[in-house]
């Protein structure tokens, strides 16, 4: 056996999920959206917090330096010019004391033209470089931090000092514009690993919140689950117990229509029928016999489909097509007017928009044959964008009358299961009785 076509099971999953969620109801809909905004602002902290703590704690740490670079600067140990050879062993030792060691692995003092003015690896003391873009930041006034592209010639000695974090300190002058830059390169092991420990840290307890979270959804879901079944043994129940009221209501109405109304009505016929025996057939009350006998026969016709409907459960257990059928060969039995049918099978429709589209059906054979004064009536049905269309056509004069009361119930019976019914008279050529109905279930009774 095949399976569905995609667009139609991703419907099917659409109508479902749609039906769940209208379940849920105000609170549940409230409660499942801050579900998801609780998971939402989980996952946000789990990014948020670590780079957090990272930027507070290098921004720490580079207060620090600044804290130290100030001192020196104070000190006086921080030459305007770095060329006296005192001045320099001076501050190799301040530098030495107070910032090399522990994670602190490398010092630079560059000047603006990018020459190392003064580094703890005396090779580079006095090469010129090329500016980076955080040097030049620097020198504009900016404390900067980061990780430093060693792939750059200044760096080639730290490329085996791995991983490093760098911290450009400027280093005002007496006008307040930077002169100098401190470049300070700390060991980022303990770092990356505190941070490490961190990101698993809050990783692990927002899993395990969310893990309770979860536990918690499904448990609403089960016990959920386990009332809408509930509901729903409670529902088949009382539709069982209505089914059964229905057939029992259904075969007191037979009863109560055949013998209080159709009797009463065959001996009416029989005695118009009499009483025009006994008259002159010119006569104007054999006339008027005539147009009443007419009228009986109708009624009992009538009748007699309706009580057939009601015995045989209507259209839910006959079936659409086998109703219009008989309504075809009998129309044509009793008046001699053509009906042709043209039908699909349409009985997985829901009971209450087939039993409309039977009444439409009959109601516009009946306009044809009373009305129109029609020689052949073709009913026919077919599918529309999402409805089911039935057309009766007549070859008949067309539409003239003020629409009856027939036409009036049966467009208001139509109408209240989604449906619409259209006369359209086709000039000269006939009349075109349309209803529709639409494809889906409805809650409504014909």
């Amino acid at each position: 056996m095949s399976s569905p076509d995609p667009p139609r099971r991703v419907s099917r999953i659409v109508e479902i999920t749609r039906a769940q969620w209208e379940a849920l109801g105000g609170f549940g809909h409230i409660s499942v959206a801050g579900i998801g905004l609780s998971m939402l602002l989980a996952v946000t902290l789990g990014f948020t917090i670590p780079a957090v703590i990272e930027r507070h704690l290098t921004a720490a740490t580079a207060e620090t330096f600044t804290t130290i670079v100030d001192e020196l600067d104070r000190r006086g140990v921080i030459p305007a010019a770095v060329t006296d050879e005192a001045a320099l062993e001076e501050l190799d030792d301040a530098i030495r004391q107070r910032l090399l060691g522990g994670e602190t692995v490398r010092v630079k003092l560059w000047s603006e033209d990018g020459r190392v003015l003064y580094s703890d690896a005396d090779q580079l003391v006095g090469q010129r470089y090329p500016p980076s873009p955080n040097r030049e930041r620097a020198f504009r006034g900016e404390v900067v931090s980061g990780v430093p592209d060693l792939s750059r010639p200044e760096n080639t000695f730290e490329r085996d000092l791995a991983p490093l974090r760098e911290f450009y300190i400027p280093v005002p002058d007496d006008a307040g514009r930077t002169s100098m830059v401190f470049e300070i390169y700390e060991n980022a092991a303990h770092l990356d690993a505190a941070l490490a420990s961190i990101r698993t840290t809050v990783w692990t307890s927002i899993a395990v919140g969310l893990s309770i979270l979860l536990v918690f959804i499904i448990s609403l879901g089960v016990a959920n689950a386990r009332v809408m079944t509930g509901r729903t043994r409670e529902a088949e129940r009382q539709l069982t117990a209505l089914v059964s009221a229905r057939e029992d209501e259904r075969h007191r109405i037979v009863g109560s229509l055949h013998d209080d109304i159709g009797q009463p009505l065959y001996r009416v016929l029989m005695g118009i029928q009499g009483s025009r025996s006994q008259l002159d057939e010119n006569s104007p009350v054999a006339a008027e016999l005539n147009r009443l006998e007419d009228l009986l026969r109708n009624v009992d016709g009538t009748l007699r489909t309706e009580l057939r409907l009601l015995h045989h459960g209507s259209v839910e257990q006959l079936g659409l097509n086998t109703l219009l059928e008989e309504l075809a060969e009998k129309t044509t039995a009793e008046t001699g007017l053509e009906v042709r049918v043209d039908l699909e099978d349409h009985d997985r429709l829901p009971v209450p928009q087939r039993a409309a589209l039977f009444r439409a059906a009959r109601e516009g054979v009946t306009n044809a044959r009373k009305h129109a004064g029609a020689r052949s009536v073709t009913i026919t049905i077919r599918n529309g964008a999402g409805r089911v269309l039935l057309d009766v056509e007549d070859d008949g004069r067309g539409v003239t009358d003020v629409p009856g009361l027939g036409l009036t119930t049966t467009r208001e019976r139509l109408e209240a299961i989604g449906g619409g019914l259209t006369v359209t008279d086709r000039r000269g050529v006939g009349t075109l009785f349309r209803a529709w109905v639409p494809t889906g279930n409805t809650e409504n009774t014909a």
